[in-house]
């Protein structure tokens, strides 16, 4: 009888180290940056030069953009009373899209002021911008990213 109680005890030990953290059990993790924006219209376009599309709007002060087929991207949020607490022009982002300088052109040509020209980095181009609301930007595109494998 002995032998039964151990038996039941390493296997009640097992079950406990080998369960997942509950955050870990649900396949469906999404990481959200949250931006403070002015004018909603303006930063959807901004962000769609960048390959985001409005996704879902949690409030009308809360806009998510995703890039297509993606479940991460950013949560655009209007709060000009400051009750969310979220300030404009205090974020830096780094995005990397496939080609930085046809990037660069597509946001001139929309008429976004201070766009620079990209530094050849070798092996990746960089370009710092602003967002319309004055947070940075790091766009980067580089011959050495790869997409991440399962």
């Amino acid at each position: 009888m002995k032998w039964f109680a151990s038996v039941m005890a390493m296997l009640a030990l097992a079950t406990v180290f080998t369960t997942a953290p509950v955050a870990a059990q649900n396949s469906d993790h999404r990481m959200r940056v949250k931006i403070a924006v002015t004018d909603f219209k303006r930063s959807i376009e901004f962000y769609g030069i960048l390959g985001m599309k409005p996704d879902f709007k949690h409030t009308e002060a809360q806009l998510e953009l995703n890039w297509p087929g993606e479940s991460s991207g950013i949560l655009i949020v209007n709060d000009p009373g400051g009750k969310l607490g979220v300030v404009p022009a205090a974020t830096y982002l780094m995005i990397t899209v496939p080609d930085v300088k046809i990037v660069a052109d597509q946001l001139r040509s929309a008429g976004f002021a201070g766009i620079g020209e990209p530094t050849n980095l070798g092996p990746a181009v960089l370009l710092r911008v602003k967002d319309p609301d004055g947070n940075q930007i790091e766009l980067l595109s580089t011959s050495l990213h790869q997409p991440r494998r399962p």
